[in-house]
């Protein structure tokens, strides 16, 4: 066994830190897209931050989905096994609605 930093040794492997995951947030129609780069590991919760704070509403009032799932505050991209570049959809949450639309008659 060598001395770190003799010749003919080879660095340690270390994990690669610089891959980036660029994620776009689309909004449909209503308002431009995000772009946003996050480590693999970094936990969705912080990306519905980012969102919340970048649109002035609060993160539960919008869901995030990826290619129909639900993206959950405590998943991360690598754990679904998101690929370099992704395209994330933003929904707004709606509440209420209903009561006296056609297919509820009034008697």
């Amino acid at each position: 066994m060598g001395v770190k930093g003799e010749p003919g040794q080879e660095p340690e492997a270390k994990p690669d830190t610089a891959t980036k995951i660029n994620l776009t947030i689309r909004f449909g129609n209503e308002l431009d897209d995000i772009a946003v780069k996050i480590k693999p590991t970094t936990r969705f919760e912080r990306v519905y931050k980012a969102v919340a704070e970048n649109q002035g509403r609060g993160a539960d009032t919008f869901r995030l989905n990826w290619d129909g799932h639900r993206l959950l505050p405590h998943e991360t991209p690598e754990s679904l096994g998101f690929d370099e570049q992704e395209v994330v959809d933003c929904h707004l949450e709606q509440i209420g609605g209903g009561g006296g639309g056609a297919g509820f008659a009034r008697r």
